[in-house]
């Protein structure tokens, strides 16, 4: 998707855009929703960045990303018990999600 590949190369008001567009194409596309989350937490959106991980993983509840995102935008926002809970259920899911989101340039600071 163009929109996650323009933020994670650093383009991301451009992938915002990018999401924005597409999902009024497919406005319940989970994945769509999940990348327009992680934009949003590039961006430091962190209130919006967690609507849309709420809303990713209710289209698909497998959506580690989703949940990792969440945790990481719930950390920011000094909510640790929350934080770790959504991160915890995203290794399960994917184990090697942290490893993914550092790629991204996006870690799980403790």
């Amino acid at each position: 998707m163009r929109c996650m590949t323009r933020s994670i190369l650093g383009q991301v008001r451009e992938g915002l855009a990018d999401c924005e567009q597409a999902l009024k194409l497919e406005p319940g596309n989970g994945y769509l929703i999940d990348s327009r989350g992680f934009c949003h937490l590039r961006l430091g959106e962190l209130d919006a960045a967690i609507a849309d991980f709420n809303a990713a993983p209710a289209v698909n509840a497998k959506l580690a990303d989703s949940l990792y995102g969440r945790g990481i935008a719930r950390r920011k926002q000094g909510d640790t018990d929350g934080a770790r809970a959504d991160i915890e259920a995203a290794k399960a899911i994917s184990p090697d999600i942290a490893t993914k989101f550092a790629s991204y340039g996006i870690e799980n600071a403790h």
